[in-house]
């Protein structure tokens, strides 16, 4: 199996046709400019990329794995990669196939989802890992995920939380509060209190939209309490590239296994 070129890499974190040499050329150069590179995680589904900031990658590149800018072959079993892409994401470690709901293979699709389920408020959340990135490069990749939350996810509202660990509870996030970061975001609404407060007093059902499995919590019992404190969570859609993937809140909460 082929493995994804650089170029291709940073079209899907972007969202630009990956198989466009003008595009290719434009993602990487833009990715570059904002001190970020395309990588997956060792483990991970490689067809699924994220941007890093380059510092980061530079610290860890046994766990964050680079493209190559020529094609080259997949060192995996077909078995393998088949089961990866039919699971849910191994941080999430949900492990039943009754988490998987509507995958939309396209953004079109997603779209088209979206106004056949008008009825539903569609918001963002974004968060950054306290681990990761620092200072300018921190801020450069949470405006990139506030502007795909924007453009790609339809989002009216996007609410981040630029410095947390993934596993630390949803409910006790962003205290104390990171002004300053929020204060240099375009487009960001506020952190996770900002959110939990939006969702509360809005009321129409919500459909909150994150990047990538782990752009929530990778606590499944945490998100369950999440979703049962705002009981107004209808659906939450995952963001993997040039698709989307829409969990609806029943599946969320009725999975025994998770």
């Amino acid at each position: 199996m082929d493995m994804l070129t650089l170029g291709q890499a940073s079209c899907l974190v972007l969202g630009y046709p990956p198989n466009e040499p003008g595009q290719q050329k434009k993602a990487i150069k833009y990715l570059c400019k904002c001190g970020l590179i395309a990588v997956y995680l060792r483990g991970n589904d490689p067809f699924r990329p994220m941007a890093i900031g380059m510092e980061v990658y530079n610290r860890d590149p046994y766990n964050y794995i680079s493209y190559s800018d020529s094609p080259r072959i997949l060192e995996e079993d077909a078995s393998h990669s088949q089961s990866q892409h039919n699971a849910i994401d191994d941080s999430f470690n949900y492990g039943a196939e009754g988490f998987l709901a509507d995958s939309f293979d396209s953004i079109s699709a997603y779209w088209s989802h979206l106004q056949k389920n008008s009825d539903l408020m569609t918001i963002g959340y974004a968060m950054t890992s306290s681990t990761s990135e620092i200072g300018a490069s921190r801020v450069t990749l949470l405006q990139l995920m506030i502007d795909k939350l924007y453009l790609r996810g339809k989002c009216v509202e996007v609410f981040v939380s630029p410095c947390c660990l993934v596993n630390q509870p949803i409910l006790e996030r962003d205290c104390p509060r990171a002004n300053e970061t929020l204060a240099l975001l375009k487009g960001c609404q506020g952190d996770i209190t900002d959110l939990t407060l939006k969702v509360h007093d809005t009321q129409r059902g919500i459909r909150l939209v994150i990047i990538d499995y782990a752009g929530l919590s990778t606590s499944p019992e945490d998100i369950q309490k999440f979703l049962r404190t705002y009981k107004n969570i209808k659906e939450i859609a995952i963001g993997h590239g040039s698709s989307f993937e829409i969990l609806s809140r029943l599946k969320l909460l009725k999975t025994d296994s998770i």
